[in-house]
């Protein structure tokens, strides 16, 4: 094997991680909150924002 095809592998491997299956809930949990620590804190949207009426209005 190519050190370039020996690279490419490893970096694939380390993009994917282990398959979710393998994983017990908790770690993937865990997995789940260390990719979107440093995502920024948005607020909900309010229940007025996700109305039906919100969505729609501008198509009757």
């Amino acid at each position: 094997m190519s050190l370039a095809q020996y690279l490419r592998r490893v970096l694939e491997e380390k993009v994917r991680g282990p398959a979710p299956a393998a994983l017990a809930p908790a770690e993937r949990a865990a997995l789940w909150r260390e990719s979107v620590k440093d995502l920024p804190h948005t607020p909900p949207l309010s229940d007025e924002a996700i109305s039906r009426e919100s969505i729609y209005d501008s198509r009757v």
